[in-house]
């Protein structure tokens, strides 16, 4: 895995040149967060509770994702939220949605992601596994090895914590751009790892 961050600065009147595009309704069935979901609940149940993420910063990450990507296709980013696909895990229809399809010269993976932890070490390290274990199943099933995120994280890099912080110092968000690159290898053995845990836990049928 190579991740690179890259310098991305936005537009703020952007977004008001974009029509704000409906959401489908969810396709009832098995979909891919239900088992890279139910992975991560496994092997981190304190982290990942079977009470779900926090709705508040869930209805954050919601309406910045809405407002994000028109920012980006405002500013004439090559970006589009593809529609919803499907893949066939045994016998089992999967349903999953990417957040974008990225084709700025290069055809991405793109993921927006909101989150309350720390920047300091970007999208590497064990609390940003579950990123990559959704984004490489996308890309597996897509059959491509890159993919770009758009984070935003709400409390920055936490500096009213660190030793010594000034008192009364805001945790300010801030935005990052990464350009993250799977090797065929990884993408194989995410999606045989999740595959057979949908299998062990009857998801799915083969």
């Amino acid at each position: 895995m190579k991740i690179t961050e890259v310098d991305f600065d936005l537009d703020l009147d952007a977004a008001a040149k974009v029509p704000l595009a409906p959401q489908g309704p969810r396709t009832p069935g098995l979909h891919a967060s239900d088992i890279y979901g139910g992975l991560a609940r496994k092997l981190d149940p304190k982290r990942f509770t079977s009470d779900g993420p926090n709705k508040i910063v869930m209805g954050i990450g919601l309406a910045w994702e809405q407002w994000l990507e028109r920012t980006l296709i405002g500013m004439g980013e090559a970006v589009a939220r593809p529609p919803e696909q499907c893949v066939m895990l045994g016998k089992t229809p999967c349903y999953y949605s990417p957040d974008l399809l990225c084709v700025n010269g290069h055809v991405r993976i793109g993921e927006m992601k909101t989150t309350s932890k720390s920047s300091k070490h970007g999208i590497e390290g064990p609390k940003s596994d579950i990123y990559h274990a959704q984004t490489m199943l996308y890309c597996f099933w897509e059959g491509l090895e890159d993919a770009r995120f758009y984070v935003l994280n709400l409390r920055g890099d936490y500096k009213s914590k660190k030793k010594g912080a000034e008192k009364g110092i805001d945790d300010l968000p801030e935005f990052h751009v990464y350009n993250v690159s799977y090797s065929a290898r990884e993408l194989q053995e995410n999606h045989e790892t999740h595959f057979q845990f949908a299998k062990r836990e009857g998801l799915i049928q083969v």
